[in-house]
C-alpha cells in the first residue's frame, strides 16, 4: 500500500463512484453510454449495442440520452443527480423546438431504484382548427421505481444486481442501461395537450375546390330548402293525420 494513502492520514481517496459508507451516502454510480458504431466490432466492455464511454471525467453530460446504471444498482444508498439539456435531433418522434431541460435524481433504496425529476420543453403541435403550427410549452414531473434483482453468491453477497423495468412494451432499462431519452419522450407525450388552438384568431381556412362559403348578414336567417318528395314524407303525414283523429 502506498504510504501516502494510508488510512487516517486525512486524505479522502473515495472516487465519485465509491460505495456508500456508514457516515453518508455517496453521489455517483452512473456513467455515460454511447451507441456503438455499426462498422466497428463490439468491444468487451460493451452492453449489447451500446458502449460505455469515459464522458467528462466519467460523468454523463447534460445531453446524454443513455446512462449506465450498473454501479448505482448494486450500491445501497447511492444516489445520482443528473442535470438535463437534450437538444432535438433528426429521427426524434417528439417534435420539440427547444432542448428538454430539467433535473432527475436516481436513488438506490435497496429494493428499488427510484427516479424522480422535473423536465420541460416546447413542443411543435398543430392547431385543431386551422392546422397551423402552435408552439406549446410542456412541463411534467417524473416518478418511476425499478425493481432491483440480485444474484446471490455462495457467500451471501449480491455480486450482480439488475434494475428491472416491469413495463414490457415501453421498457426504458435494458441490461442496466437507462434510456433516459425515451423515458422523457414518454412522459412529455402524455403531458402534451390533445387539443391546442392558435393564440390569436385562426387565419382564413381555405375551402376545397368547388365549395362556396356564403356569409349571412347579422340577424338574417338562412333559408330552409324545400324537402324533396319521398315516401317517408307521406308516411309522416299519415301518422300525423291518424294522431289527430285519435285525439278527436
Amino acid at each position: 500500500m502506498n504510504a501516502d494513502n494510508l488510512p487516517g492520514d486525512g486524505t479522502d481517496n473515495r472516487s465519485r463512484f465509491a460505495y456508500i459508507t456508514e457516515l453518508e451516502p455517496t453521489e455517483g454510480g452512473v456513467k455515460p453510454v454511447a451507441e456503438a458504431s455499426p462498422e466497428r466490432a463490439t468491444p468487451k466492455h460493451s452492453r449489447g449495442n451500446h458502449v460505455i464511454t469515459a464522458g467528462i471525467n466519467g460523468i454523463p453530460a447534460a445531453g446524454d440520452r443513455l446512462l449506465d446504471i450498473s454501479e448505482i444498482a448494486r450500491t445501497l444508498g447511492q444516489y445520482y443527480k443528473h442535470t438535463i439539456s437534450i437538444p432535438h435531433r433528426d429521427g426524434d418522434e417528439l417534435d420539440f423546438v427547444e432542448p428538454i431541460t430539467g433535473e432527475v435524481v436516481l436513488t438506490n433504496s435497496g429494493d428499488a431504484l427510484i427516479l424522480r425529476g422535473q423536465v420541460k420543453t416546447v413542443l411543435r403541435l398543430e392547431c385543431a382548427r386551422c392546422l397551423q403550427t402552435v408552439l406549446t410549452p410542456v412541463e411534467t414531473s417524473i416518478e418511476e421505481e425499478f425493481d432491483l434483482v440480485g444474484e446471490t453468491s455462495a457467500w451471501g453477497v449480491s455480486s450482480d444486481v439488475t434494475a428491472v423495468d416491469g413495463d414490457e412494451n415501453g421498457a426504458v432499462i435494458k441490461g442496466n442501461v437507462l434510456d433516459l431519452g425515451d423515458l422523457l419522450r414518454q412522459y412529455l407525450t402524455l403531458a402534451a395537450p390533445t387539443w391546442v388552438e392558435c393564440a390569436d384568431k385562426c387565419a382564413e381556412i381555405p375551402l376545397p375546390e368547388g365549395v362556396v362559403f356564403k356569409r349571412l348578414e347579422p340577424g338574417a336567417e338562412e333559408p330552409v330548402p324545400a324537402s324533396a318528395d319521398s315516401p317517408l314524407k307521406h308516411l309522416a303525414e299519415l301518422l300525423a293525420e291518424k294522431e289527430r283523429r285519435g285525439n278527436n
